[in-house]
């Protein structure tokens, strides 16, 4: 007498979704000489890609908008902002070739602290800076690493703060470490959101765009979870920020 054969088939995704999630994750770890974490930017007046002749311009950008590098839809208008969820901060420090009349800054690279053979200098404007054995310019930049939440995305971005930009990042940092969780404990980092709006800023030598950031709400326990894994990525060096580049051309009055 034949036996009976049960067949037990695999469960079968039943939209494209399910398959999303059943694939989550699968080729996203890599090292960090392959992962770059792209900035966020607040165009200026010297920024290419609001001019015409720049084979960086962006069409309808202008001074005072904030730009999103490799996103598809990069021009964010300044007066509207984004939503930003920090998740990590660093304090390194980024050299460049010397500002002079006829050329602007070219970035050279970036280090977590002051190498050996650097020479420490102070701005005529308080600023603590160092030249290098090469004649360069290594200027302190604070970076904001964190998630932009945008058309129902959540994607991983860094703000630079260079400059006088170094006020508001100390003040946005006491921000962050003055929220506490529901019980009255320390939150994480990426526990909150903020609104980050442009603001424009005038003195003797000129004005320029600069964050102004509030409050906005609480991250979503999922959200919670992105901003933590994001963390664990740069404290294991798996993630890094892309470099300066055009943008220290276009920092503010602050830096050497």
């Amino acid at each position: 007498m034949a036996k009976n054969v049960s067949v037990v088939k695999d469960e079968v995704p039943a939209t494209t979704e399910d398959y999303a999630d059943r694939y989550a994750g699968e080729g996203t770890r890599v090292d960090s000489e392959h992962t770059i974490t792209p900035q966020v930017r607040i165009l200026q007046g010297g920024s290419p890609q609001v001019k015409k002749a720049s084979v960086a311009y962006v069409d309808g950008a202008a001074p005072g908008m904030i730009y999103l590098s490799s996103y598809f839809k990069p021009l964010v208008p300044g007066d509207v902002g984004i939503v930003f969820q920090p998740c990590l901060f660093q304090a390194p420090w980024d050299v460049s070739t010397p500002k002079s009349e006829n050329q602007l800054p070219a970035f050279v690279g970036r280090y977590d602290e002051p190498q050996p053979g650097w020479t420490k200098r102070r701005s005529d404007k308080g600023f603590v800076y160092y030249l290098t054995p090469e004649g360069n310019v290594a200027n302190q930049v604070h970076l904001h690493v964190g998630l932009v939440h945008i058309d129902d995305q959540v994607l991983p971005y860094a703000i630079r703060f260079a400059g006088t930009g170094l006020f508001i990042s100390k003040q946005f940092n006491g921000l962050i470490g003055s929220r506490l969780t529901e019980t009255g404990k320390p939150a994480a980092r990426f526990t909150f959101t903020y609104r980050m709006k442009v603001k424009s800023q005038v003195n003797s030598f000129g004005e320029w765009g600069q964050w102004s950031i509030s409050a906005d709400g609480k991250a979503t326990a999922p959200h919670m979870d992105i901003g933590h894994e994001l963390a664990i990525a740069f404290r294991e060096r798996r993630a890094t920020v892309e470099d300066a580049g055009d943008e220290a051309k276009g920092d503010d009055d602050g830096t050497m």
